[in-house]
């Protein structure tokens, strides 16, 4: 459970999932995001495709890169 000031700052739902990570010496919480972020527009939205190579575009980034 996440307390409301944090949930506030953050922008993070109470329906939201949670991804907690140890890195180094500390450790990271950030929002689940269930889609790729597209590399250039950084939308995450359903449509966003995997075009090789790990680069992810959403449907603008690629008339955008084209």
């Amino acid at each position: 459970m996440m307390p409301v000031e944090l949930r506030k700052n953050f922008n993070v739902d109470k329906e939201d999932y949670m991804e907690i990570f140890l890195e180094d010496n500390h450790i990271k919480i950030q929002k689940f995001e269930e889609f790729n972020r597209c590399a250039i527009t950084t939308e995450i939205t359903p449509e966003n495709q995997e075009c090789g190579n790990d680069l992810v575009l959403s449907p603008l980034g690629c008339r955008n890169f084209i």
